[in-house]
């Protein structure tokens, strides 16, 4: 009968609450399902909605800290880990962000979305080789992807590949024509770089000859 009424009054608690959010009045909402909390601390589905408040509120750090509370009791969660990833990036915190991107996708290792998100972290540090690396399992996963197709040739052009990087654009504007004026002034570099590399080992077998 305890356990029943319990039930009962957290179920009570959650229908409050909602019923804030639904009217955007997220600091009564907060205080309610922190109530709930104090009956049922492992409840997630009140700690869910406490990280969506905190959003709402623009307080994304109290949103990273109900997250990782989230976590201590279902650290097998990808999806949380990937709004804990996405929300370190918006505040360019790039190194948990990262972090938490590769534990979701451990966890859920056929997420396009956050392979691309990955790479693009990586993208922003610079980390060419592993943006390509992320890069390679997105385009397994959609093969279809103009701009993973485009900045897998960018990377690549950073790492002075540039026959991939010719290769892998052409595949891109094939399925997106738009990004050709995106890349005009880097792929005439690539191009130019090509018929360098050409001629000087064209000089080259000229005097080893």
């Amino acid at each position: 009968m305890t356990k029943n009424l319990n039930d009962d009054t957290i179920s009570q608690i959650l229908t409050q609450a909602i019923q804030y959010m639904d009217r955007c009045e997220f600091d009564k909402a907060i205080v309610e399902l922190k109530q709930g909390l104090i009956k049922d601390p492992r409840n997630v589905a009140f700690l869910e909605r406490i990280a969506i408040c905190n959003l709402e509120l623009k307080q994304p750090k109290l949103a990273l800290q109900t997250f990782d509370e989230i976590l201590s009791i279902n650290p097998n969660s990808w999806r949380v880990w990937a709004d804990k990833a996405f929300m370190h990036l918006l505040l360019d915190e790039e190194e948990p962000g990262i972090e938490a991107l590769e534990r979701s996708l451990k966890l859920n290792p056929r997420n396009g979305h956050d392979w691309e998100l990955l790479a693009l972290a990586y993208i922003g540090k610079e980390m060419w080789a592993e943006a390509c690396d992320a890069l390679e399992i997105l385009l397994q996963l959609e093969p279809n992807s103009a701009m993973a197709w485009y900045n897998y040739a960018v990377c690549n052009f950073f790492m002075e590949n540039n026959e991939i990087a010719l290769m892998a654009a052409e595949r891109a504007f094939a399925i997106d024509p738009l990004l050709n004026e995106l890349g005009k002034d880097w792929i005439e570099i690539a191009k130019m770089e090509i018929e360098e590399y050409r001629e000087n080992e064209f000089l080259i077998g000229i005097i080893a000859s």
